[in-house]
């Protein structure tokens, strides 16, 4: 069963998109925006209404260990921190919409406005997504990363290969209580398991592994 309820926040994020389009093609909207603008944002809408119901209905596979493997931990990502910078974009797009449309302000003002809440809801929303599909996994021989969204990805990373981890939590995260663990594996290659809110006793666990494997 997938994690929280993706169909639910993808019909609420998308609700003001299918309204705008909903006005523009009843005509209730200003005369100033323009058919294909509505069009647009409508399609928008149940684009992302129908890809939070797939979300909402993959979910995840059982974690299955390899024959002679114990498992030690399982974690996933948590999505507070992608669901408001979602929720920041939205304003920042409601935002250019006004001063486009029902003001006279420079176009400068839209236009940033309309940049900045674009990739900020983009990059929020496909955040939750993937965050909502994706767990992980730690053995006494590898850390396994599974990953469903718009497919199944897992990749397994033997604990051998790992040439020291780190833990951090910038700003953003912090506000959140969340961090994210680096894991070091030689020729500048680099494993991110991130947006942990057990962050601490998830590093623990595998830090032990880690030197456990190593030392055999």
């Amino acid at each position: 069963m997938t994690r929280g309820m993706p169909a639910v926040w993808s019909s609420i994020v998308a609700s003001p998109f299918v309204a705008f389009g909903l006005a523009g093609h009843t005509g209730t909207l200003s005369t100033a925006v323009p058919n294909q603008i509505a069009a647009t944002a409508l399609t928008v809408g149940v684009g992302i209404f129908l890809i939070g119901c797939y979300v909402h209905v993959v979910g995840a596979d059982e974690f299955r260990t390899g024959t002679f493997e114990n498992h030690i931990e399982s974690d996933h990502p948590v999505t507070p921190f992608a669901r408001a910078k979602s929720v920041v974009g939205l304003f920042f797009l409601a935002l250019a919409a006004y001063w486009l449309f029902y003001t006279r302000v420079p176009y400068v003002y839209p236009t940033v406005s309309l940049f900045a809440g674009g990739s900020l809801f983009t990059t929020g929303l496909w955040t939750y997504w993937k965050n909502t599909l994706t767990s992980y996994h730690l053995t006494d021989e590898q850390l396994v990363i599974e990953t469903r969204f718009l497919g199944s990805n897992t990749n397994r990373l033997p604990l051998q290969k790992v040439k020291s981890l780190r833990t951090h939590r910038p700003f953003y995260l912090r506000l959140f209580g969340l961090g994210n663990i680096t894991l070091d594996v030689g020729d500048r290659q680099h494993y991110l398991v991130r947006h942990l809110r057990k962050i601490d006793r998830f590093a623990d666990e595998l830090n032990q592994m880690v030197i456990e494997e190593n030392s055999q």
